[in-house]
């Protein structure tokens, strides 16, 4: 049996065809609150996750981040969807952080480059565990344009 860990769910506005709205809303089983450029869910659901809404969100093509909550040894994690860009979740500390672990830090370091290429392999590092991806507001931004 699956335990329950709070989560969120936040996903960009847009003018839905009802038939996909109603259907998020059936899969996300609450109402979604209405933020100013986003929905968003929150609650709590097995493992964390609301599978079938994210599978659905991916399907339609529909940008999401969602937040896990963890538990004793199951890690925080974030979820992040972009359309053709990344669908990856992350590992997190407790207070919603990735983190680059100091063994990985400290094999950069013990290599005998330059500080440009100390620099890069550390921004590597970075990018690999917190990698940058365009926040939801710009796919809002993005839908608002298609309108006008």
């Amino acid at each position: 049996m699956a335990d329950y860990f709070h989560c969120s769910i936040e996903f960009v506005k847009g003018d839905y065809p009802k038939n996909i709205w109603e259907e998020m809303n059936l899969l996300a089983k609450v109402s979604l609150e209405v933020l100013e450029n986003t929905y968003y869910f929150s609650g709590f659901a097995p493992n964390g996750q609301r599978e079938e809404l994210e599978e659905y969100l991916v399907e339609q093509g529909i940008p999401f981040d969602r937040h896990s909550e963890g538990y004793g040894e199951i890690a925080p994690e974030l979820r992040v969807f972009r359309p053709g860009l990344i669908d990856r979740v992350m590992i997190r500390s407790n207070e919603g952080d990735a983190y680059v672990s100091t063994n990985a830090l400290r094999s950069v370091l013990s290599i005998k480059n330059s500080v440009s290429e100390i620099v890069k392999r550390i921004s590597d590092l970075v990018e690999e565990v917190d990698p940058s991806y365009p926040e939801l507001a710009h796919y809002r931004d993005n839908v608002e344009k298609k309108r006008k």
